[in-house]
């Protein structure tokens, strides 16, 4: 097994626990809760309108949502765009997970169980995750795969 040796450039931009802290202060925005809540509401994407906007477009350039135009098609840990992972939310009403751990992440965030929805990246064969705030209630033999920041180009979306 190797071991990686890093120049001193190259650490210059790794995540450090202040940059951790600022993310988290940041999430606690009350224009990112509004956020969420419209894709609870509706499923997103969420517009861009009035006074909102440059508060969105600060929520952007600090990777806690992406701004494509007009709109907000993803609120991390929310996204509009169908994919595998699909989260009940609510009786009948679905959500999609930007990953794994978002979705798995569900049900802590809102304070109430979840049923996720996917498929082994694998086989393919689907299969169900009931999870309850303090954890997964049901869990079937998987792994899930958690990959550096740095795996996405710098954004998290662009590995959406």
């Amino acid at each position: 097994m190797g071991f990686e040796i890093k120049t001193a450039a190259a650490l210059i931009g790794l995540p450090t626990p202040a940059t951790w802290a600022a993310r988290r202060e940041a999430r606690q925005n009350p224009v990112l809760h509004a956020v969420w809540q419209a894709f609870l509401d509706r499923g997103g994407p969420v517009a861009l309108r009035g006074d909102a906007r440059d508060a969105l477009l600060a929520l952007d350039a600090e990777d806690l949502l992406v701004v494509d135009g007009d709109v907000v098609p993803v609120a991390y840990p929310f996204t509009t765009r169908p994919n595998a992972f699909a989260v009940e939310v609510a009786r009948g009403v679905e959500r999609y997970a930007c990953c794994a751990i978002d979705a798995l992440g569900l049900a802590p965030m809102l304070g109430r169980s979840v049923v996720v929805r996917t498929a082994c990246h694998h086989c393919g064969e689907p299969f169900t995750i009931d999870v309850a705030p303090d954890g997964p209630r049901s869990m079937p033999e998987a792994m899930v795969w958690v990959a550096p920041r740095d795996a996405c180009a710098g954004r998290l979306a662009s590995g959406l």
